[in-house]
């Protein structure tokens, strides 16, 4: 198993996109990428990170940007059963 001393940022954005917007944990995501950290690994690099707040925002409008174009303009009529 590759162990990562060093995650990018890129990989960490990434990682926590993917499993917000599925409504995942971390380590499920990771086990289901290829060529990710570990969840461990994943961890130990988000507690490095102090500023949260901003890390927040950044992932709400990345959530929002892959609303699709149909569901942005307005209400919509559904039925569930």
């Amino acid at each position: 198993m590759k162990q990562y001393d060093v995650c990018d940022q890129k990989t960490l954005f990434k990682i926590l996109i993917k499993a917000a917007s599925r409504g995942d944990s971390i380590d499920n995501t990771a086990k289901l990428l290829k060529n990710v950290p570990t969840a461990n690994d994943i961890k130990y690099h988000f507690n490095k990170i102090h500023k949260f707040e901003e890390l927040e925002i950044e992932i709400n409008q990345a959530l929002k940007n892959r609303i699709p174009l149909g569901l942005k303009k307005g209400c919509l009529k559904i039925a569930i059963d």
